[in-house]
């Protein structure tokens, strides 16, 4: 209940557990209408007769606008939860980013599509029906222990003991649940990876393959999915089944009690009628009750992620600090025994304009991670203006990283610059003239919608809207990785110029780059058989 409340509002919490109670007089409206209706007939009371009609009217219109505003609450609750919970798991996505850890994003797609479901299912509607279940019991037992004390207990006693045969299986039903959740997110895996590599896949005519490889992880699913059901259905069949079979005893002994005259015939049927919302309604509430041990896993992830993004909130610092200069000494890096860097020195100062060159693989992609921080350097020692370590955030805040493809939103042009975030007109306009988006703006209008990754955009567009977003944000430093590779020479050199332009720093990224075009730079940095070599041309 605590992850109800938390995520769902206590007000709603409140507004359902009202609902329910409204909706627990069912436990005795129609046994009691019955037995009204009964009791005129058989007094012949016309008068009696009218009234338990009217009863039974007043009281199905009490339960159905009841109803309703238990119904409404619960949707209420759910969207509150589903906002809430998906909500905090994007946000530790984005904190395992910030702090440079490994997030992948099919473990968020798996979780928020499966898990959050299952939260949905298993947990809220199974609490709540598990709880209204409870209730019913209790108004309908408060209702036949009216009527007749011991026939009551007894009917209630031989309904109390449905409720052990769920925990029967109890274990077995979150084994599976495990095994689901496991299979789902292997299979959620596999099928990003195969749209992703779509192209792969047709180039290399391998379709039929990873066509059977894919059914095999989906098959995997299902069959857990079908293991988790039927260990449910056998839980909930073996309560269904107890409770009918309990119940008949106690009516037997009703029966008994209306032959030796401690009975009347209406009472017996309105017990009879009332003992039908004790026997099922249990086996019901215990079906739900085995529901909820399968969000126990599911729990425990999603508590993790609450404290891991409340430490992330204690530990980040707001404050604007400096990086630059920017300086890695004798650095070395190497992976799993594998020299990757060997102690080389790196020099970043405001405003200058740098170039980093190296063969793919050579080791520039690990320099732009020291830069940010993505990963911790083993040898060596890094400093951002006068410290010797910074907060992730406090460099996220700082650079500003331009890729070969920009990320674009499938929105406007101006949500594309300032990505929700208020400036003044005066700010964007600034922005957009630097960048090089004047006539972009001039001739289509800042509420451009731009489409799916940009695509009304050209490449060279898309570059400056990410160069703006820099511009906009007055970042120190701006990592130009590779950003004018698949351009045109015209564009490419349009953006080059662009950048050049700017006070920040840069840093460029490249695999080739003419030795005439060497003397824009502050300083070239080549790395060759494991060494960065620093040369000025200037």
């Amino acid at each position: 209940m605590k992850l109800m409340i938390k995520h769902g509002s206590a007000k709603y919490v409140i507004f359902v557990l009202i609902g329910l109670v409204v909706a627990s007089i069912e436990g005795f409206l129609l046994p009691q209408t019955i037995r009204l209706v009964i009791g005129g007939l058989e007094n012949g009371s016309k008068q009696e007769l009218a009234f338990g009609v009217g009863f039974g009217i007043v009281g199905f219109l009490v339960l159905g606008l009841g109803g309703y505003f238990y119904q409404y609450s619960i949707a209420k609750l759910m969207k509150n939860f589903n906002v809430s919970v998906k909500s905090t798991v994007y946000e530790h996505h984005v904190h395992k980013h910030q702090k440079g850890s490994d997030a992948r994003s099919s473990d968020v797609l798996s979780f928020l599509q499966n898990d959050v479901k299952l939260l949905e299912n298993n947990y809220i509607m199974a609490w709540i029906t598990a709880v209204q279940t409870i209730v019913l019991v209790t108004v309908a037992s408060g209702y036949i222990l009216s009527i007749n004390l011991k026939l009551g207990f007894i009917f209630i006693v031989f309904a109390l003991v449905t409720m052990i045969f769920p925990k029967l299986n109890q274990k077995k039903i979150e084994n599976s649940a495990k095994d689901w959740s496991k299979a789902n997110e292997d299979y959620t895996n596999e099928l990003i990876e195969d749209i992703k590599g779509v192209e792969t896949i047709i180039g290399y005519q391998r379709e039929q393959t990873f066509f059977e490889r894919l059914k095999v992880s989906i098959a995997n699913a299902e069959d857990k999915n079908v293991k988790m059901t039927l260990a449910q259905v056998v839980a909930s069949l073996t309560a269904y089944v107890a409770s009918h079979i309990l119940s008949l005893i106690p009516v037997f002994i009703g029966g008994i009690f209306v032959f030796n005259g401690l009975l009347e015939v209406d009472a017996l049927v309105a017990v009879f009628i009332a003992s039908d919302r004790i026997a099922n309604p249990l086996s019901v509430a215990a079906a739900n009750i085995n529901k909820l041990s399968t969000t126990s896993g599911i729990h425990k992830k999603l508590s993790i992620i609450e404290e891991e993004n409340n430490a992330f909130k204690q530990t980040d610092n707001h404050s604007f600090e400096s990086i630059l200069p920017l300086e890695i000494r004798n650095g070395t890096v190497q992976f799993e025994n594998n020299l990757v860097l060997d102690s080389f020195d790196l020099v970043i100062n405001a405003g200058e304009k740098l170039l980093l060159l190296g063969e793919s693989g050579s080791g520039k992609t690990t320099i732009l991670n020291l830069i940010q921080q993505h990963i911790p350097l083993p040898d060596g020692q890094i400093t951002y203006g006068d410290k010797s370590e910074q907060s992730t955030r406090a460099i996220n805040r700082n650079i500003s990283y331009i890729r070969q493809t920009p990320m674009i939103f499938d929105d406007t042009l101006e949500f594309n610059l300032t990505l929700g975030e208020d400036f003044e007109p005066g700010e964007l306009d600034q922005a957009i003239k630097a960048a090089g988006l004047s006539s972009v703006v001039k001739e289509r209008g800042l509420d451009f919608v731009v489409g799916e990754n940009g695509q009304n955009l050209s490449g060279g567009q898309n570059q400056r809207v990410e160069i703006a977003r820099a511009i906009l944000r007055e970042r120190e430093l701006l990592i130009a990785d590779e950003v004018t590779a698949a351009l045109d020479k015209e564009t490419a050199e349009g953006i080059h110029d662009t950048l050049f332009s700017l006070p920040q720093a840069i840093i460029e990224v490249s695999h080739h780059v003419k030795e005439d075009d060497f003397a824009d730079y502050d300083r070239v940095y080549q790395i060759e058989n494991r060494k960065l070599k620093s040369t000025t041309y200037k």
